[in-house]
C-alpha cells in the first residue's frame, strides 16, 4: 500500500525537523517535544509514525538501503543501464 500525501510530508517533515537538531546536539539529547515544536506538529501524530527520535533516525537512514526500493526489488545493473541509458547513435 502505498503512503498517502499527508504521511509522506509528516513524515519529511519530521526528518529534517531531527536534522535541523542533530546539527546542535546529539540525539540522546533530543525530545519528540523538540522536534515536534521544530516540524510544526502535535506528539500524537509524531507517535503515530514513530515511537523514538532514534526510530525516526533509524528509519530514515533505512530509507537509503537498496532494500527499501518499491517491493524490495532493487535495480540490477543490466535493468538499470538498459531502461536509464539508452544507447545513442551517431
Amino acid at each position: 500500500m502505498q503512503e498517502s500525501r499527508k504521511t509522506r510530508y509528516t513524515r519529511q517533515v519530521l526528518r529534517e525537523a531531527l536534522i535541523d537538531a542533530l546539527q546542535t546536539e546529539p540525539l540522546a539529547a533530543i525530545t519528540v517535544t523538540e522536534l515536534c515544536r521544530r516540524a510544526d506538529l502535535n506528539r500524537g501524530t509524531f507517535y503515530l509514525h514513530y515511537a523514538s527520535p532514534a526510530e525516526l533516525l533509524e528509519g530514515w537512514k533505512q530509507s537509503f538501503s537498496p532494500l527499501s526500493s518499491p517491493a524490495g526489488k532493487t535495480p540490477t545493473s543490466s535493468t538499470t543501464t538498459s531502461s536509464a541509458c539508452p544507447s545513442f547513435k551517431s
